[in-house]
């Protein structure tokens, strides 16, 4: 367990973390499948069931593999998306907090029955290693695969993201990262179409993704899945610029001025 700035999982779940140093993994390469798979996923219902699958993006040396538990009669899995995005966040964060990045592997349980696993792999290994958590794969679920379409939907409205650097004091990639992962998780939580106020976000580092409308000079409605939209649209935006660093965000929906806020060091100061 970690404490509340970091994750808050219920007693329930349990992931069991192998690490393995002797498959070194470039650390770039680990974070933005991270963030990939956390958007994708977090398309997806909480009680989706997931079967294998698995992200390996050609421009990529390595990916990420989920694995179910095959319960077998009409409910094979239960290895449920909830489940998925929180060992997801447990996953990368444990990574982040060991002494290297490099092949690691989660076993989930809940109640001590395990429902499946995630791992960060090379692709070649992606492909060979056998499922320590599946009694049935066949071939057609070790293929590489691209990500369901589906999920790369959004119905969240016509959304405009604008972005703006603030202070140049950096803050750690890695940091950036893991807030966005996590608030993406945390927007799926919430229910996407679910109406909210505000998106909060707190991350190891003292960094805060934060969005606040729904009220004042802001119009519309302002959604969990606009923030997690907003997440990855700031995320590509640093990455692309290379400026990790407080970051404002403004969210406008069908035209309207519906949400702002930003991510930052500490708690983000007012947003005009």
């Amino acid at each position: 367990r970690f404490n509340g700035s970091s994750l808050d999982l219920p007693p329930e779940f349990k992931v069991d973390i192998h690490h393995d140093p002797s498959e070194p993994i470039d650390s770039e390469e680990i974070y933005q499948t991270g963030l990939g798979v956390m958007y994708d996923i977090t398309a997806f219902p909480l009680d989706h069931p997931w079967l294998d699958r698995t992200w390996a993006p050609p421009s990529r040396t390595s990916g990420l593999q989920l694995l179910h538990t095959d319960f077998g009669g009409k409910d094979p899995s239960h290895m449920y998306n909830q489940f998925a995005i929180w060992g997801l966040n447990h996953l990368m964060l444990s990574i982040t907090l060991s002494t290297g990045y490099c092949q690691t592997i989660a076993i989930l349980r809940w109640n001590d029955i395990v429902v499946g696993s995630l791992a960060i792999a090379k692709t070649e290994a992606l492909l060979e290693s056998p499922s320590e958590t599946s009694n049935n794969r066949n071939e057609s679920t070790r293929r590489i695969i691209q990500p369901d379409p589906r999920s790369r939907v959004a119905a969240d409205g016509n959304i405009e993201v604008l972005i703006d650097y603030g202070p140049t004091a950096p803050i750690e990639k890695k940091f950036v990262y893991l807030t966005g992962i996590k608030a993406m998780g945390e927007a799926a939580e919430k229910s996407l179409q679910r109406p909210v106020q505000e998106m909060r976000t707190k991350s190891i580092g003292g960094i805060n993704w934060t969005l606040i409308g729904g009220s004042g000079a802001f119009e519309g409605t302002f959604r969990a899945a606009h923030s997690r939209f907003a997440v990855m649209k700031t995320m590509a935006a640093m990455i692309r610029d290379q400026r990790y660093q407080t970051t404002y965000v403004w969210i406008k929906v069908d035209g309207k001025n519906t949400a702002a806020g930003g991510l930052s060091r500490g708690e983000l100061g007012a947003v005009s």
